[in-house]
């Protein structure tokens, strides 16, 4: 009993591949969690650069923080599997080496769980970084945030790339242990292992819910190999979507609308396949090549006129939080001490509204963290936190350049930010 006792509730599952550069930062939002009964798997697929070193030095820091070491790299699916053979917890709990997670994250997540008897629980993701300014956060324009659930029907429909949403497939949920019943990724897959993961468990009937709480900070970089569509990466999602058609069971795990998406998907798919030859092509300097993928899909020429619009796009408008943008002073706090601040110009007050547990509506601090997403996105940040809200405010903060915690707003009389700003709080009415 004892063992039981002292053995991690959750397992959060870490691959990381040469991500040094952000690894540290991932690990610390892990290590601050409000639930602190869990272990920290890192596995560290055959990494080149500073990250063995990283991970051994923090692991000497911290017990629950397990590294794992590739001798070869094999991939992200191979690194997790690694991962999930050594779990000690009742939950498994995915999360990215270059993503950031909210403080009390993990916690939210395992009480929604136990609440509802979820197999599977999920949040949804802010942007961060180089900033899609048109979808800051995941979920947006799903009907999964009102319905608090995801079927298969759903997750598959989310991955055709013609559906106008992002795929559900970029969630990472905490999940039951017992649920995977030895259930692993496909080690074939550079990229698209989470869809067909979680296509595999919704179709063995797990219950996925989903909440609106914007918990999940995701980074989008230059390395980022989750939007790295290669040709070669596309056959091998193509394979992978044949081979879960093909198994005996599962026409009659399937009903017809849901075969007809997997039919869609596969077809859009093909589709981007068809596209990426002909990108492969043109930059090979193929030109026949390149004209016949043309002359055979004439629909390629819209595709490839959009996509280098959006690209000249996002190069003006790409800013990074390691830019030399103009800094720029946040004051988060409860919107009563928002309102009761007298905050000099240029000060950006943010109100943290307090958690409301049991909102299945959107969440109400999803303003908050694309907010704080996009002021990271175009400079260095001086935050001052005020109080408990102000604390839980900053978890939302993908990073600054100062922050300063004051626990108690009415200790505020006069409080001096950086660049000579300085922040009054009004004498009481009397």
């Amino acid at each position: 009993m004892a063992n039981r006792t002292h053995r991690p509730l959750i397992s959060v599952v870490m691959s990381n591949y040469n991500g040094a550069a952000y690894l540290e930062a991932a690990i610390a939002s892990l290590r601050i969690q409000s639930h602190t009964r869990l272990e920290i798997l890192i596995s560290d697929d055959a990494s080149t650069d500073e990250s063995p070193q990283i991970l051994q030095r923090l692991a000497s820091a911290d017990p629950r923080i397990k590294p794992l070491f590739s001798a070869q790299n094999k991939g992200a699916g191979a690194a997790r599997n690694a991962a999930l053979d050594v779990a000690q917890g009742d939950w498994i709990a995915i999360v990215d080496a270059d993503d950031l997670v909210h403080p009390k994250r993990l916690a939210r997540l395992l009480k929604v769980a136990q609440d509802t008897g979820a197999h599977m629980v999920a949040d949804d993701m802010v942007y961060f970084g180089a900033l899609d300014r048109q979808r800051p956060n995941l979920l947006q324009g799903h009907h999964t945030v009102r319905s608090g659930q995801i079927s298969l029907i759903d997750l598959i429909e989310s991955d055709s790339h013609q559906s106008g949403t992002a795929s559900l497939g970029y969630l990472k949920p905490l999940i039951r242990a017992d649920r995977l019943d030895g259930l692993r990724y496909d080690e074939n897959l550079p990229i698209g292992e989470d869809f067909d993961f979680y296509f595999r468990l919704l179709r063995a009937g797990a219950d996925f819910r989903v909440i609106p709480d914007p918990m999940y900070l995701y980074r989008r970089h230059a390395r980022s190999t989750s939007h790295r569509l290669s040709s070669q990466a596309l056959k091998q999602m193509i394979r992978a979507q044949q081979h879960l058609l093909s198994d005996p069971d599962a026409e009659q795990a399937l009903n017809t609308r849901t075969q007809t998406a997997m039919r869609w998907r596969a077809a859009s798919l093909k589709q981007l396949l068809r596209y990426q030859l002909l990108v492969d092509a043109l930059k090979a300097r193929r030109w026949w090549s390149a004209l016949k993928t043309l002359s055979r899909n004439p629909a390629l020429i819209n595709a490839l006129s959009r996509s280098l619009s959006e690209r000249r796009a996002l190069r003006r408008t790409r800013k990074t939080p390691d830019s030399e943008g103009s800094s720029q002073t946040v004051l988060l706090a409860a919107p009563a001490d928002i309102a009761s601040a007298a905050a000099a110009e240029g000060v950006v007050c943010l109100p943290v509204p307090p958690v409301d547990e049991t909102a299945s509506a959107p969440h109400a601090h999803h303003e908050l963290a694309v907010a704080l997403a996009r002021l990271a996105s175009e400079g260095p940040l001086d935050i001052l936190a005020i109080g408990p809200a102000g604390l839980d405010g900053l978890g939302y903060a993908p990073c600054w350049r100062s922050a300063e915690l004051m626990i108690d707003p009415a200790l505020i009389n006069e409080k001096r930010l950086p660049d000579g700003v300085t922040l009054k709080r009004p004498p009481p009415n009397t």
